[in-house]
């Protein structure tokens, strides 16, 4: 009975907190939706706060944005404190499988690897953009311009490779299959 009531107390810590942060909801064309304290628009692309770090989604992926009109305040820090203390007492293993509950694993990484695989998408873009420039600029002579066209492609790669860090740390260490296609 007492791990029922603290599962239960668990998934309502989490519902709550996401109801509590949330401002906004993404639909996804493919019917996911996504739950953020704010959003813009940056190009083609809507960005957004997610797993610690920003998250851009084209803009063709997504079917609307519905903004949350009851949105409670901002828990301050004695809020926080005592959701983390109820985590506490719950435990580890009632919170984990609260979250379980709310969104599968599979989930979270197909939605990691749809957006790992936009941002490789847009490096590869201005990869090709700055190859081109490159080699206009060393068909034209103009050796100064071909240098900073060949600094931005080195440091494109370098983004790549950073990326490419982030995905093994995020797929058990290994580049995925689906990355190399």
């Amino acid at each position: 009975m007492k791990k029922l009531a603290a599962g239960f107390l668990a998934i309502t810590l989490i519902f709550s907190a996401s109801l509590c942060w949330a401002a906004y909801v993404i639909h996804l064309k493919d019917g996911r939706n996504i739950t953020t304290h704010e959003y813009w628009e940056e190009g083609d692309r809507i960005k957004f706060k997610q797993y610690g770090g920003v998250i851009g989604i084209q803009k063709d992926l997504v079917r609307g944005i519905d903004e949350i009109e009851d949105v409670e305040e901002l828990p301050d820090g004695k809020e926080i404190e005592k959701r983390k203390e109820a985590e506490k007492q719950v435990g580890a293993e009632g919170v984990e499988k609260a979250k379980a509950a709310t969104r599968t694993k599979e989930q979270e990484n197909a939605l990691k690897k749809e957006v790992f695989l936009e941002d490789k998408r847009q490096i590869t873009i201005q990869r090709e953009v700055a190859r081109k420039a490159y080699r206009e600029a060393k068909a034209k002579n103009e050796k100064v311009l071909a240098k900073q066209h060949y600094q931005e492609l080195i440091s494109l790669r370098n983004e790549i490779k950073k990326l490419e860090e982030k995905v093994k740390a995020a797929f058990g260490g290994e580049l995925p299959d689906w990355w190399r296609e």
